[in-house]
C-alpha cells in the first residue's frame, strides 16, 4: 500500500512541476498556453490556484465532479469561505503561503483525496500564489482495507502454522502466540501473555536473545537466526531454532518482534556430534537450513554453507570463481533490481523475492563492515514457500467468501451491525455493502424483533451451543421476501466476539415441498377414488395405505391386516397354498426390482373377510423395498367360465352320440349301396347275354 502512495506521489509531484513551469512568473509570455490549458482541462485530478489574497484564480480538472463542482465554479471566491468548515485544508493553505510544502488527506462526499500545495514565486522570490493538486485515492483506501482483511486472514493462517510463531513487544513480553508455540512450551496463550521471553529462557542462554534484540534495534540486523534453550512448563529443557525479525513503522521506528521457533530437541544430539567433528563456526554455518554465503563487493562468493551447495547443486572446488547472480539466477550479469546493488547504495539490508520452479525464495543481503567500511555482504536465501502458500490460502479464502453461491454475513455481537457481507447476499438483497453496514440482521428478518433476535442467539454468546440452525424469511430492499435456512456460529477475532452466518435461499425447496404435498394429496385422492382395490406396503412390511375399494371387495381394513405377515395368514389359510403363493410373490417382487418392470399378474384364491374365497388377479409395481399392489376380482368370470366349460362338455357328448348314429347309418347305406351295385352288375350281365342271344337268332 505504501508503494501505491509513493507511486502516486511521484506522479503528482511531476505534474505539479509541469504546472509550476507553465505558471511561473519567469515563463515567457508565449510559453505553451495551449499546452497548459490542455494539461489542466484534461487531467483526472483537481488543479487549483489561489492568489495571496485568498481568491481562487484557477479551478479545473475532471475530478471536480466528484465533489459536486464544475470547472471554474469557485474562481473568484475566497478559499477561506469555501472551506470554512474544513480546518485541515485551511491550515495547509496558510502553511503553503508561508513557504511550507505539505501533503495531507481529506474526505469529501465519500471520496478520499490526497492534496499537495506548492508555492509560486515571482522573480524576487516572493510567493504570489499557491498551486494545489488533489488526486482521488479512494481506490487506494479500498485496497488498504482489503489489505487489512487479508492481513487478518494471514493472522489466522499463522495461528494454525506448523511451526511456533509469536509477536513480542520491545520489552520481550508476549503479544500473541500460535497453537504450535503453546504446545512447544506447554503454556496457554493467556499464560504466555503474562510472561516475557526471559521467563522461559534457560538462564545460560538469556544473553543470546539479548544480543540479538540489541542487534536488531540498532539497525545492524533486521533479522536474526540462532539456537537457544528454553524451559518447558513441566521443567524439561527444549532446544529451539529461533528466527526473529523486527517490524518497523514507516518512520523506521521498531514496533515489535515477529519470531519463528522450531523445536530442535530431537536433533540436538546429531548437531552436537557434528560440532565435535567440525569447526564450531563452520558447523553452525552449515547447520543453517537457509542458504548463507559470504560475498565480496563484486558479488563473488568467498564462503557458503552446505545448504547453498545443496540448493544449487554446486561443486565446492569451483565456488571461488562464481558470483551470486551466477548461482542464483544463472546469469552473467546481476539480476535486475539486484538487492546486492541496492545494498551497496543504501548500506542497509536489502531483499527480493523470486520463484524458482515451484519454490518461493527470499534473498536477504546484509552489509558487512570493517571499521565502518563496507567490505562485503552476507547473502541469505530462505525458502518462504510456506508463507507464500499461506498468502495464497488467504487469497483463496477471500475468493471463496466473495464467490460463494450461499449468502455469508459477518456481524458484531455487541451492536449487531454487519461487518462484512459477500456478493451473493448483496445481489439477492439488493443493498450495497455500505448500506448493509448501517443495518442489522433484524432489519432483514421481518419475523424477528431486536429483543427476540438477541434472546434467540444468546445461547451462542453464552457458549451453550456451538451453532444455531433455523429457517426464517429475509426481506429484500424492495420489500419482497424469500425463505432462507440460516447456519449461525461465533468467531473470536481480536478479543471481540463476532457472528458468522451462512444463509441458503430455500425458496425453491419450499415451493417444491409444497408442490410435493399437493401432489401426494392429489395422488391419494386418485387412489381412493379408483375402482380397483389397492394397497401400499412399506419396507417394514406394514400396510401404509388401503383404499376403500380394497376394504369393500376383500373385507379387510388396516386393523385386520396391519402387516403383510397377517395378510398371508388370513388370505391364505391353507398352509401349503400359502407357502406357494408367498414364494411366488417374493420371487416376482425380486425380479421386478432388478428389471424395473411391473410385478406379473397372477390369479390367486383369496380367503376374504366375509368368509368367501374369491378368485383375484394380483399385480403391482415396486418402489425400492416397497410396493403398490392392485387386486381384480374375477370370481364371477371364473364361475361363468366353469359353466361354459360344463355346457361345452355336454355339447361335445351330444355331438359324439350323433356322430356314432350317423356312422352306423352310413354303414347301412354302404351295405345297401353294395347290394344295389351288385344287382346293377347282374342286370348288366343279363342285358349283355340278351344282346348276344338276340344277335345269334338273327
Amino acid at each position: 500500500m505504501d508503494d501505491l502512495y509513493k507511486f502516486t506521489k511521484e506522479q503528482l509531484i511531476y505534474r505539479i512541476k509541469e504546472l509550476e513551469g507553465l505558471t511561473s512568473e519567469h515563463a515567457e509570455p508565449k510559453q505553451s498556453p495551449d499546452l497548459f490549458k490542455a494539461l489542466y482541462k484534461g487531467t483526472d485530478e483537481i488543479i487549483y490556484q489561489i492568489n495571496n489574497e485568498g481568491l481562487f484564480i484557477l479551478s479545473e480538472g475532471k475530478g471536480l465532479s466528484k465533489i459536486g463542482l464544475e470547472p471554474g465554479q469557485v474562481v473568484g471566491l475566497y478559499v477561506y469561505d469555501v472551506y470554512k468548515d474544513n480546518a485541515i485544508i485551511i491550515n495547509s493553505i496558510k502553511k503553503a503561503f508561508q513557504g511550507v510544502y505539505e501533503t495531507y488527506e481529506v474526505k469529501i462526499n465519500d471520496y478520499y483525496f490526497k492534496n499537495w500545495f506548492t508555492p509560486v514565486k515571482d522573480e524576487h522570490g516572493e510567493i504570489t500564489s499557491i498551486l494545489g493538486l488533489s488526486v482521488d485515492i479512494s481506490e487506494q483506501k479500498r485496497l488498504e482495507l482489503e489489505y487489512q482483511n487479508a492481513e487478518r486472514l494471514l493472522s489466522s493462517s499463522i495461528d494454525n502454522a506448523a511451526i511456533g510463531m509469536c509477536r513480542v513487544n520491545l520489552e520481550g513480553k508476549f503479544i500473541s502466540a500460535n497453537l504450535k508455540l503453546c504446545d512447544l512450551f506447554g503454556y496457554s496463550e493467556s499464560e504466555l501473555k503474562e510472561m516475557k521471553f526471559q521467563d522461559i529462557t534457560h538462564p545460560e542462554d538469556i544473553e543470546i536473545g539479548s544480543n540479538a534484540v540489541k542487534s536488531m534495534l540498532s539497525n545492524k540486523q533486521s533479522q536474526v537466526s540462532f539456537e537457544k534453550r528454553y524451559i518447558h512448563k513441566k521443567g524439561q529443557i527444549i532446544d529451539v531454532l529461533v528466527n526473529s525479525v523486527v517490524i518497523r513503522d514507516n518512520n523506521n521506528s521498531p514496533l515489535f518482534f515477529f519470531t519463528q521457533l522450531v523445536d530442535q530437541t530431537e536433533t540436538k544430539k546429531a548437531k552436537e556430534q557434528l560440532l565435535i567433528s567440525h569447526n564450531k563456526w563452520q558447523s553452525t554455518f552449515d547447520a543453517m537450513k537457509n542458504s548463507v554465503s559470504i560475498i565480496d563487493l563484486e558479488g563473488k562468493i568467498i564462503q557458503c554453507n552446505k545448504a547453498t551447495i545443496d540448493l544449487f547443486d554446486l561443486n565446492e572446488e569451483n565456488l571461488t570463481n562464481l558470483s551470486c547472480h551466477q548461482i542464483v539466477h544463472g546469469t552473467d550479469k546481476p539480476f535486475p533490481d539486484c538487492p546486492m546493488a541496492r545494498m551497496k547504495i543504501s548500506k542497509k539490508t536489502e531483499s527480493m523475492i523470486f520463484q524458482d520452479n515451484n519454490t518461493w525464495l527470499k534473498v536477504n543481503v546484509d552489509p558487512l563492515f570493517d571499521n565502518n567500511n563496507l567490505i562485503g555482504a552476507v547473502h541469505v536465501i530462505s525458502d518462504i514457500s510456506e508463507l507464500k502458500n499461506a498468502e495464497e490460502q488467504v487469497y483463496g479464502f477471500s475468493k471463496i467468501f466473495e464467490e460463494s453461491l450461499n449468502e455469508i454475513y459477518l456481524f458484531n455481537f455487541d451492536d449487531l451491525k454487519f461487518n462484512q457481507v459477500n456478493n451473493s447476499a448483496l445481489n439477492n438483497l439488493g443493498y450495497t455493502l455500505d448500506e448493509m453496514k448501517k443495518i442489522t440482521p433484524v432489519d432483514i428478518k421481518p419475523e424477528f424483533s431486536a429483543d427476540q433476535f438477541n434472546e434467540y442467539i444468546q445461547p451462542l454468546l453464552d457458549g451453550e451451543v456451538k451453532k444455531l440452525e433455523f429457517e426464517t424469511i429475509h426481506q429484500r430492499k424492495d420489500k419482497t421476501e424469500y425463505h432462507v435456512e440460516v447456519h449461525l456460529q461465533t468467531l473470536d477475532f481480536k478479543e471481540t466476539i463476532m457472528c458468522a452466518a451462512i444463509v441458503m435461499d430455500i425458496s425453491k425447496r419450499k415451493a417444491a415441498i409444497k408442490a410435493l404435498v399437493e401432489s401426494e394429496e392429489k395422488f391419494r385422492k386418485i387412489l381412493q377414488s379408483t375402482p380397483l382395490p389397492l394397497c401400499y406396503v412399506d419396507k417394514n412390511g406394514s400396510f401404509d395405505y388401503i383404499n376403500d375399494r380394497f376394504i369393500k371387495v376383500l373385507g379387510y381394513d388396516k386393523n385386520d391386516i396391519p402387516d403383510i405377515e397377517t395378510w398371508w395368514l388370513k388370505a391364505y389359510p391353507d398352509e401349503k397354498y400359502r407357502e406357494k403363493v408367498r414364494s411366488d410373490w417374493n420371487k416376482f417382487i425380486l425380479e421386478a426390482g432388478k428389471t424395473n418392470e411391473d410385478i406379473p399378474s397372477e390369479v390367486y384364491q383369496v380367503y376374504c373377510g366375509d368368509g368367501k374365497t374369491r378368485h383375484i388377479i394380483i399385480s403391482g409395481i415396486t418402489f425400492g423395498d416397497e410396493f403398490l399392489a392392485t387386486f381384480l376380482d374375477i370370481t364371477a368370470q371364473k364361475m361363468a367360465e366353469e359353466k361354459l366349460i360344463d355346457n361345452q362338455e355336454h355339447l361335445e357328448a351330444m355331438i359324439k352320440s350323433r356322430t356314432k348314429e350317423l356312422e352306423e347309418k352310413n354303414k347301412e347305406l354302404d351295405n345297401a349301396l353294395k347290394v344295389f351295385v351288385g344287382r346293377e352288375q347282374t342286370i348288366r350281365d343279363l342285358q349283355k347275354k340278351i344282346r348276344i342271344l338276340k344277335g345269334s337268332s338273327e
